[in-house]
C-alpha cells in the first residue's frame, strides 16, 4: 500500500527567475525521489504549484518537510493524504506535465478562468489526478 499526498502553493519567483527555479526543482526532486522510491507529478499554472507525492510513508513525509521549507513557494497546504492500494505515477521519479488546455477546461467548468488548486475537494482531486495521469510529461521545465 502506498502513502499519497497532494499539496498546492503558490510560487515566490520572480517570472525572470521561475524557469531556472523550475528546473531546479525538477532535476532535485527526479534524484531524490528516485532514490527514495518515491513516486509523483508535479503541474504548475497561473503561479501555482500543485504536487502529488506516493511512495513510503516515511520517506514521503520526509521529504515534505523540505518542500514546506523551500523559499521559492509560500502559501503550503495540504490538499489530501491517504493510503491507496493504485500508484498513479509509478514510472515517474518526478512527472512534470506543463500547463494544458484540458486543465483550463476542467477549472472553467468548476468555476474558475485560472489553474487554482486551492478550489480542489477530494472529488475533484481524483479528477485531476486522472488527467494528470494521462498527461504527456515534459522533457523539461
Amino acid at each position: 500500500m502506498s502513502y499519497q499526498i497532494c499539496y498546492a502553493s503558490q510560487t515566490t519567483s520572480t517570472p525572470e527567475q521561475l524557469m531556472v527555479d523550475l528546473r531546479e526543482i525538477l532535476t532535485t526532486a527526479m534524484h531524490f525521489n528516485y532514490v527514495h522510491k518515491i513516486q509523483g507529478v508535479l503541474y504548475f499554472a497561473d503561479n501555482y504549484f500543485f504536487q502529488c507525492l506516493e511512495g513510503e510513508k516515511e520517506q514521503v513525509l520526509k521529504l515534505l518537510d523540505s518542500i514546506k521549507s523551500d523559499p521559492r513557494h509560500s502559501h503550503f497546504h495540504i490538499l489530501d493524504e491517504k493510503f491507496s492500494e493504485q500508484v498513479n505515477f509509478q514510472n515517474w521519479s518526478m512527472k512534470y506535465v506543463s500547463k494544458r488546455s484540458e486543465i483550463k477546461s476542467f477549472f472553467a467548468e468548476i468555476g474558475s478562468e485560472t489553474f487554482n488548486p486551492f478550489l480542489l475537494k477530494a472529488d475533484l482531486l481524483e479528477k485531476l489526478l486522472d488527467i494528470l495521469k494521462d498527461a504527456e510529461a515534459e522533457t523539461h521545465a
